[in-house]
């Protein structure tokens, strides 16, 4: 018999969003599977252009035997999404909306600015900030698996891929400024008059109104190209038994990747309404141009340095094996390993700079690009390393039981290292975690109590990141180290109504050695790993009676840190979701409303600049999205 779901999904910033999917039985032993989604909507941030737009169409067939079947499937997705990132702000300990920039509904991605040209060494190259997060993707494989008598079996699972990734996007790099601090930036032009205009149609800058703000941003306008093919196959052959079970595999994966990176930095006005970029002209007492900082209104086609073009190839080779062997119906241990054996190869255009402009002198901008310049560097790696894992659980009663665990386990480097210079082939990050737990249930109650420790080495980040004089940071390895305790628990409180609570207690510190300190003023040791609080939880009410189900939801995160140095701290926020869903035979309904008191909750600040910023009024952050409301109907048949 054939089943399956359609859904229709709309919501107040203009969301209209189908899918559906059905599956059943094509004759007595081939089996089918299709689906699929199709959504577009203006985003709820809005940038004046439709901001998410696309979908994808997957499905399997299935042959089936008295043993076991094979399964060949497929996906193609072709997606948008629009690329939110930090916003201007006002305050760090209550951040607060700047005049004319809402920080619930705004942001600096917009329509304005939406179509840009990056001149070159070798011609001009377009970019289209409506493109976005966009995710060409498709692959086909199989998944075969049999019983082979005596318990033994064996799964073999495949997958080739092709992905063609393009991110666009206005990127936070300085914090927002007066606009006479920022001419004030070009000193050696102090003998001239500053004249500020549009960038698109050159008319004059209101410099006494300025959006009621006074305030202009050096935003990074990125554009990014990631081309893969991968192929990977994983071969598993199991014994199960009464007293234990066994497992090996062999895994093999080969991917290509071709990498292209081009990062302007544009000057915009700071406002929530289609920001627009600005120019900057110094005139002489004639009104002749002596110097312009700008060029349609960008500061330079190369921020912080960054170019890339570089291609490569990789593949891994690897076996693991795991047994689990239970002593009695209450007691088990289980144990495993896995060897890993990673080969690479590429290359990384070298760079240089180039004068784009050599007939005139007035453009600072176009006097100093860099570009590739044809020749490349060459990398050629091998990283092999073992995991393991190691574990204890017991049942007290059929109702209660407990575990231990233990692993050591590894991230290989990948082509973000070797692409940004790490030719030696990067050093290996190596994880240990340990972790032990509770957990009870009953008709009413259930919880998990579990405490757990990891210590992470050889952390490298390969994010472009400025200290205060705007200077490019090289990135450095670093250890860390957390600890702490997590609790999960759910109560049926009474008919209909019940509570469910997720909470998390946590400590992670940065230890670096002090050859690896970035900078001896700013020192990382020590400090509190950016992005992660030290208490995080969620608390999920809910009450149906008769089909009708009223469902909430509270989250708290903690005060964090944006960056390794823990001067831009994120301040702690409560954020609350109430929804509604009506289920009447194969027809269910649900409304659901987001962030219902439209908190500025930071989740990011602005880590790409390393500096003391805690004296600035103005900063960049990403809050949270506004209150949006969405609702769907579905069918099941």
């Amino acid at each position: 018999q054939n089943r399956g779901q359609f859904k229709l999904q709309i919501a107040d910033f203009g969301q209209l969003r189908l899918e559906g999917e059905v599956g059943g039985p094509i004759d007595k032993t081939v089996r089918y599977h299709i689906g699929g989604f199709y959504r577009i909507d203006n985003g709820i941030r809005v940038p004046g252009f439709i901001a998410n737009n696309g979908g994808q169409i997957k499905g399997n067939i299935t042959k089936v035997y008295n043993n076991g079947y094979i399964r060949i499937s497929g996906k193609y997705l072709n997606d948008k999404n629009i690329y939110y990132l930090p916003i201007p702000l006002k305050n760090t300990d209550e951040p607060e909306r700047i005049e004319s920039f809402d920080p619930n509904y705004g942001t600096l991605v917009s329509s304005n600015v939406r179509d840009v040209t990056f001149p070159t060494p070798y011609g001009e190259k377009n970019f289209d900030l409506s493109d976005g997060m966009h995710t060409n993707l498709g692959y086909i494989g199989t998944h075969v698996q049999f019983d082979l008598g005596d318990g033994w079996s064996f799964i073999n699972k495949n997958r080739f891929s092709i992905v063609d990734k393009s991110s666009n996007a206005i990127v936070s790099l300085l914090s927002p400024r007066s606009v006479n601090s920022f001419l004030n930036k070009y000193s050696s032009n102090n003998l001239y008059e500053p004249v500020v205009t549009y960038a698109d149609n050159q008319e004059p800058y209101n410099l006494l109104n300025a959006n009621n703000n006074g305030l202009v941003v050096e935003a990074g306008w990125w554009a990014n190209e990631n081309i893969l093919q991968n192929f990977v196959n994983s071969f598993e052959i199991k014994k199960k038994e009464d007293k234990y079970q066994i497992s090996g595999n062999i895994y093999f994966s080969s991917f290509t990747n071709k990498t292209t990176r081009d990062w302007g930095s544009i000057l915009l006005e700071v406002t929530s309404n289609q920001p627009r970029a600005l120019n900057v002209d110094f005139i002489d007492i004639d009104s002749t141009v002596v110097e312009s900082v700008t060029h349609n209104g960008f500061t330079t086609y190369q921020s912080l340095d960054t170019y890339l073009n570089g291609k490569g190839n990789a593949s891994i080779i690897a076996s693991y094996f795991h047994g689990k062997y239970f002593f009695n119906k209450k007691t088990s241990i289980d144990a495993g390993f896995r060897q890993e054996n990673l080969f690479a190869n590429g290359i990384v255009e070298n760079t240089k700079l180039y004068n784009l402009n050599p007939d005139s002198l007035d453009n600072s901008v176009l006097r100093s690009v860099r570009y590739g310049d044809s020749t490349y560097t060459a990398y050629d790696v091998y990283k092999p390393d073992i995991a393991w894992t190691a574990g204890v659980n017991h049942l007290f009663s059929k109702n209660a039981s407990a575990y231990i665990r233990f692993s050591e386990s590894f991230r290989m480097p990948d082509f973000d290292n070797w692409q940004n210079g790490q030719y030696d082939g990067g050093r290996i990050e190596n994880i240990f975690q340990a972790e032990s737990g509770y957990k009870y249930t009953s008709k009413k109650y259930a919880f998990l109590f579990s405490g757990f420790y990891s210590y992470i080495s050889n952390q490298i980040t390969t994010d472009a990141r400025i200290d205060d004089e705007g200077n490019l940071i090289p990135a450095r390895t670093r250890d860390a180290q957390s600890y702490g305790m997590e609790v999960e628990g759910a109560a049926q409180v009474s008919k209909g109504f019940s509570v469910n609570v997720t909470a998390t207690i946590q400590q992670a510190k940065y230890i670096v050695d002090i050859d690896q300190e970035f900078d001896l003023k700013y020192r990382v040791n020590g400090k509190d790993v950016k992005q992660i609080p030290n208490l995080f939880f969620i608390i999920q009410p809910s009450y149906e009676y008769k089909g009708v189900k009223i469902f909430g939801n509270i989250q708290y995160i903690g005060k964090r840190f944006s960056d390794e140095i823990n001067i831009d701290f994120l301040p702690a926020f409560a954020s609350y979701n109430l929804g509604l869903s009506y289920k009447y035979k194969s027809y269910s309904l649900l409304i659901h409303a987001q962030n219902l008191t439209n908190k500025i909750g930071l989740t990011e600040g602005n880590s790409r600049v390393i500096a003391n910023t805690s004296n600035e009024r103005f900063r960049m952050a990403r809050p949270i999205l506004g209150r949006s409301i969405i609702g769907y109907l579905a069918y099941q048949f």
